[in-house]
């Protein structure tokens, strides 16, 4: 019988580009010869995916659900039961860069859910990616260091923009949970070429130089020290990318920032402003929401935007 794989080069050509991606990823397995020939196929003779955004959620039980959601507004939902004690972030990845294969452009939001108990065990990939996985945003819904790391080195720091950190959508008991230990994160080339960094629903240990170079960052942090945010403002006043720094904390001495600045200018909201080297201002504004909550909204602000009878600091 005569191998299908033995007919010329560009009739296989034509008959991938008349299927979509699924149909592709079908016949990938209906044989080995298929299987190879698929995958060593420059990826602008594939068919277009056309994702505008993928989710995948790692569920109790060793499920994994995938969600596509295409650029036509449409979406797709799959349910994927996995052996038991496999590696579930390995599987999970190695499958995400096949479906990305048939991505023509770079995807935008690429989200994952960690719907397992925290201490449950979280294997990273250990798979060796020819190419790493392109997304502009990234947000993972974790609470602990080695959820997220079993995702991050993976992303492609080149292409990522945007990082983001949430709060699961099964909720455990916090107690033990309060913090989230990022020294590992904070060494990944994804973190520090990233542009904008968030964090909703849970703390995480702060430490002011790990997020200067970042652009627009919003945080929830446990307690800031009055020094600490003096020297936040000290570096936020000379980081040149810096735009927006917005975060929510438990815990802050206003008293003692009154001995370093003064009586602050006080509208609805208490505010400081400080002359930047380039003309602008830095506009540190805060508001006390109850007795455990403070929010503080520091940006960058034209001198024009400074209102009447507010003095503007030496930085």
């Amino acid at each position: 019988m005569t191998n299908i794989l033995a007919m010329p080069e560009l009739v296989l050509e034509k008959v991938l580009k008349n299927l979509n991606f699924k149909s592709v990823l079908t016949l990938r397995h209906v044989c080995r010869d298929f299987r190879n020939y698929i995958d060593d196929s420059n990826h602008s003779k594939l068919p277009d995916s056309n994702f505008s955004k993928i989710e995948i959620y790692f569920e109790t039980g060793s499920i994994i659900k995938w969600d596509f959601e295409y650029r036509n507004g449409s979406n797709e939902k799959f349910l994927w039961k996995i052996p038991e004690n496999s590696n579930v972030a390995d599987i999970a990845i190695q499958n995400l860069a096949l479906v990305l294969k048939f991505q023509k452009y770079v995807l935008g939001r690429l989200f994952f859910h960690f719907n397992v108990h925290p201490d449950s065990k979280v294997m990273r990939s250990n798979r060796l990616l020819i190419q790493k996985i392109q997304a502009r945003i990234v947000k993972i819904h974790a609470l602990v260091q080695s959820q997220i790391m079993s995702i991050l080195p993976c992303l492609d720091s080149e292409i990522l923009e945007h990082i983001m950190f949430w709060e699961p959508a099964i909720h455990f008991n916090r107690d033990h949970y309060k913090e989230m230990e990022i020294n590992e994160i904070v060494e990944t080339e994804q973190w520090k070429n990233a542009k904008d960094f968030s964090c909703f629903g849970f703390e995480v240990i702060f430490n002011i130089e790990h997020f200067c170079h970042f652009s627009k960052v919003h945080l929830e942090i446990l307690a800031i020290s009055s020094d600490e945010f003096v020297f936040l403002k000290e570096i936020l006043l000379n980081a040149p990318k810096f735009k927006h720094f917005t975060f929510n904390v438990q815990f802050f001495e206003e008293e003692h920032i009154f001995i370093f600045w003064g009586q602050p200018f006080t509208t609805n909201y208490k505010r400081y402003f400080f002359g930047k080297s380039n003309g602008e201002v830095l506009d540190i504004t805060y508001m006390k929401v109850n007795d455990h909550h403070w929010h503080f909204d520091i940006s960058c602000q034209k001198m024009s935007n400074v209102p009447n009878g507010a003095v503007v600091l030496n930085s």
